[in-house]
């Protein structure tokens, strides 16, 4: 008989806007990943034992979301579910990459994240600005509109997405 291993709990870190701007898709974001923890969980955790959450506030604040994963790193947190807001996810991704923990953003959008330096610790489940704005022309061109009119909110994520929308139809021809 070999030694026995105890296995260390998976730990799973939120890095989502509790407060600050985006503080209204808190909600919906930490019920998503409290759901797939407990999907893990009854399905018998990782090698046999329950994951763990760990909240954290991301402030929708750079500072705010630097302090939460120094704080998660200390607590022997392995993955951070987080930022919300693209400038945010850039901002704590120096420290996660130094500190060897993924961080898994369900939000951040900007095309320009996946060309940081990341050594393959940054993931994302929402498609960059770049894809949602060809998409997004796409539906417009099929509907056959004859004048096209785009307004967008005056936040990172609107000037994004009106960007690339404009310039995937000015790709195509659309003055």
């Amino acid at each position: 008989t070999g030694p026995e291993w105890e296995i260390e709990p998976l730990r799973i870190g939120g890095l989502l806007p509790q407060t600050g701007d985006l503080a209204y898709t808190y909600p919906p974001l930490r019920a998503a990943a409290l759901l797939a923890v407990a999907d893990i969980n009854e399905a018998g955790g990782v090698f046999g034992v329950d994951v763990e959450w760990v909240e954290g506030d991301d402030g929708t604040r750079p500072e705010v979301a630097k302090q939460t994963v120094a704080d998660h790193i200390e607590a022997g947190v392995h993955v951070i579910i987080g930022a919300a807001a693209s400038t945010v996810t850039a901002a704590v991704l120096p420290d996660v990459v130094a500190a060897k923990r993924i961080l898994f953003s369900p939000a951040s959008t900007a095309h320009d994240l996946m060309t940081l330096d990341h050594d393959g610790y940054l993931f994302r489940t929402a498609p960059s600005d770049l894809l949602q704005g060809a998409a997004l022309a796409d539906i417009i061109l099929r509907d056959g509109v004859a004048k096209i009119v785009v307004i967008s909110r005056a936040a990172e994520y609107g000037e994004g997405l009106r960007g690339n929308t404009v310039a995937a139809l000015r790709g195509v021809g659309v003055p």
